[in-house]
């Protein structure tokens, strides 16, 4: 096991003593924390769902999934992972849930941001890879995740595809910012035409037109 595995464990079970004296904290299972803390981020990107089954449990994790998904004092990786599995594995989700509290965490996935652009999709591009494989989970979240989102449309932090040269030149060239992301997807959960052209500036201009729609200064 290494250090920093190590010190994440013997938090988390200090975190539990903890939590045992106080009966309106959750207490998670600290194998299921772990597990969620030293899993790739990009885990989810294979179509090969019976890499979450050690947590997913045949549905059996579904109950402590959803308690670390809703307990913000949980760090975010494991929440947003969690958040990850149950979109992928549970058709019902996010029905339930706090939903503006699950914008704020897919928002904060795209700000950290979590992974590179891939992940979020193609806005220049129509058919499969417009939405990425985070995408379409965002949009089940609905227009709660709005007002988080909104919150980025300042952020000038470039995102870029991985792959091959010829896979990602193109998407590359177009030189997408956090803010491109954010603004695509709040017309998509609005049900408004977006339009992504290459142009920097002409995203500028209408970010700005959807910032006075929005009311955000």
């Amino acid at each position: 096991m290494s250090v920093r595995k190590l010190i994440f464990v013997l938090g988390v079970l200090v975190n539990v003593q903890i939590a045992a004296q106080n009966t309106n904290t959750p207490v998670h299972p600290a194998a299921l924390l772990t597990w969620l803390d030293t899993t790739s981020y990009f885990f989810w990107s294979y179509d090969d769902l019976t890499q979450s089954e050690p947590v997913w449990k045949g549905g059996a994790g579904r109950a402590d999934l959803i308690s670390i998904v809703s307990d913000t004092t949980v760090p975010f990786k494991p929440r947003f992972l969690a958040a990850e599995i149950l979109f992928a594995r549970d058709t019902s989700f996010p029905q339930g849930m706090d939903l503006s509290m699950l914008g704020r965490l897919y928002a904060s996935a795209l700000e950290k941001p979590v992974t590179g652009a891939n992940e979020w999709g193609k806005p220049f591009e129509k058919g499969k890879d417009i939405y990425g494989f985070i995408g379409p989970n965002l949009l089940r979240i609905g227009s709660a995740a709005v007002p988080a989102l909104a919150m980025l449309l300042d952020n000038e932090r470039k995102l870029y595809y991985a792959g091959g040269d010829k896979d990602t030149e193109i998407p590359n060239s177009y030189q997408l910012r956090i803010k491109d992301f954010a603004a695509f997807y709040i017309c998509e959960l609005n049900g408004w035409k977006y339009r992504c052209p290459k142009s920097r500036l002409l995203r500028n201009i209408r970010i700005n037109k959807l910032k006075r729609k929005l009311h955000v200064h």
